[in-house]
């Protein structure tokens, strides 16, 4: 008879399997003190209104209202709304510590005329769970478990200060906002099995002992983080068709769906990747800024290793493709299961680079071109495929433009970079000529 054997779980899922049981047990204790909803509030800043009403609490706000909370909890058949001014208004709900916020029911933020509207801030530093029913429907939303002063909320600061002992953020629900809205989940450890959504707009996962997030003249967020071994775990769906995904950490580990694909033509996503040791793209996690258009896909290590063993694509079907960049210092793997596209009517960039490791590819890269150039007589030029070592195709069915790129950089090949003929006289590349490319080692 043959003998099974066990697979030795790895530490992150050890982890998460941790955080997953102590957030049941709260879930459990939650329910069984069931109707619950928000309590012992204390207004520190602004006029805000209670009304408790069956398994409706809703809060009316001024702008910029602080409520301090004895509890902040929504049980599964229960809503808890805020009534805020305008689209811009924000309300901070700071929880005491000790006590857990479970939500498994609906919290929404709304404008007098019922349309969805206003950022709702959630801070405890005891931990915060949404369940997997729960349904969350805001104009924005921060959720933190690290320390935010009303200072720095008042000045417009998302400024987060360490917490000794702080808890994590666990999502099992649905999180969404409207079209170009904001969600941002702040914590030493995080992890997202459930779906978390705001097309347009803007996600971030940023799992750190302090953080802060920058705003600059630039339309993109800087995010300055401290995580030497923090992480961030997602096995859900994060969704911003058309906008941004950022996920930060001391480690990044992706095994669901990072979707910044678009349906419009120039609407771009993009998508940011950046630990400080080590990110893992898991077998069957797929990782996309497609569309009409293409994006850009960055994913970064400060001091570790990346490794991509699902799906990173960044093709476009009307326009160039998208870009691709890799970075690690101690190595870049894309494992035998792992696709690597910016494909396009012309071909996009892919850049895998090290610089103290190697970059080991037993996947495939492709940055191909979809629609062939043609000669000064009209005739349609095509090209074989090129290929280096280890499946990395560098050209398609047709023709390569200026703007088709693949790089390689690391510490054992010090630069492998793909040639492609420039545009301008047809008639000095003839049909069928194979794009070249040139390599060079480290001596």
């Amino acid at each position: 008879m043959k003998k099974l054997s066990r697979k030795k779980p790895k530490s992150w899922e050890r982890n998460l399997l941790t955080l997953a049981v102590a957030s049941c047990f709260t879930t459990e204790a939650a329910i069984a003190a069931s109707p619950v909803l928000p309590n012992g509030p204390t207004v520190i800043n602004g006029q805000v209104f209670f009304n408790y009403n069956g398994n409706l609490l809703q809060i009316t706000n001024t702008p910029g209202a602080v409520i301090n909370w004895q509890g902040f909890s929504i049980g599964a058949s229960e809503i808890t709304r805020f009534i805020q001014q305008s689209a811009s208004s924000t309300v901070l709900n700071r929880v005491a510590a000790g006590n857990p916020s479970v939500i498994l029911g609906a919290l929404q933020s709304q404008l007098a005329n019922g349309s969805t509207g206003g950022r709702v801030y959630l801070i405890n530093p005891s931990g915060v769970v949404f369940g997997a029913g729960a349904q969350i429907n805001t104009g924005g939303l921060v959720v933190s478990t690290l320390g935010l002063s009303d200072a720095d909320f008042k000045a417009g600061r998302d400024r987060f200060t360490e917490v000794q002992g702080a808890g994590g953020i666990t999502n099992q629900g649905k999180i969404t906002t409207p079209t170009g809205g904001s969600i941002y989940l702040i914590a030493p450890n995080i992890a997202n099995s459930g779906i978390i959504r705001s097309d347009g707009g803007e996600i971030i996962l940023a799992a750190g002992k302090s953080v802060e997030l920058v705003s600059s003249s630039s339309p993109d967020i800087r995010v300055t983080i401290t995580a030497p071994d923090n992480q961030v775990v997602n096995l859900g769906q994060i969704i911003a068709q058309g906008g941004k995904v950022g996920i930060y950490g001391g480690l990044i580990k992706q095994a669901g769906v990072v979707n910044a694909n678009t349906a419009v033509r120039g609407e771009n996503g993009k998508i940011v990747f950046k630990a400080t040791k080590d990110v893992t793209l898991e077998a069957g996690s797929t990782t996309t800024a497609s569309g009409p258009t293409a994006g850009t896909i960055s994913i970064q290590s400060e001091t570790g290793k990346a490794v991509v063993a699902g799906t990173v694509e960044a093709n476009a079907a009307q326009g160039t493709g998208g870009t691709v960049a890799i970075a690690a210092p101690q190595g870049v793997t894309v494992e035998s299961t792992g696709t690597i596209a910016a494909n396009g009517i012309e071909g996009g960039s892919v850049s895998l680079s090290s610089t103290a490791g190697s970059v080991a590819v037993a996947g495939t890269v492709t940055a191909n071109a979809t629609t062939g150039r043609t000669d000064h007589c009209g005739r349609k030029l095509t090209a074989r495929p090129s290929t280096i070592p280890g499946s990395v195709i560098t050209s398609g069915s047709s023709w390569w433009s200026r703007s088709t790129r693949l790089r390689i950089r690391s510490a054992v090949t010090s630069a492998i970079s793909i040639a492609v003929p420039r545009r301008g006289p047809w008639n000095a590349a003839r049909p069928s000529q194979s794009a070249p490319f040139a390599a060079s080692t480290a001596g």
